[in-house]
């Protein structure tokens, strides 16, 4: 039987590291949301991936959808808003949709204007 001091100085010695990053490596690159391997910086590591990166968020700017891609929509009849995550519409702002506040269907709610 091992003492636990045995044990404890052969970990010691791999740097305490798992038996699956032993052998696969630690994972310390983080990746974005569409699978792009990402810098230090947090900016795609792949130069192609990077310009395709800074396109997306130009474009994000001057389409007025900077900011995780959020889309925000206001009820005209009570002013109720809804902020939708990307991606995420068809299931919190789907056909069906009715103002929770008032009961306006969902051609009742338009993007509103930012000063």
């Amino acid at each position: 039987q091992r003492r636990k001091s045995t044990i404890f100085e052969e970990a010691k010695k791999e740097k305490f590291v798992s038996s699956r990053e032993a052998h696969y490596g630690s994972q310390s690159t983080r990746y974005d949301e569409k699978g792009r391997a990402l810098g230090k910086d947090g900016k795609p590591q792949n130069p192609e991936e990077r310009a395709a990166a800074e396109k997306e968020e130009r474009d994000a700017i001057e389409n007025g959808s900077e900011g995780g891609g959020d889309m925000v929509k206001e009820c005209s009849q009570c002013g109720y808003t809804i902020a939708i995550a990307a991606g995420r519409e068809s299931k919190f702002f789907g056909p069906g949709f009715k103002c929770p506040n008032c009961g306006a269907d969902k051609d009742q709610f338009s993007t509103p204007e930012i000063p």
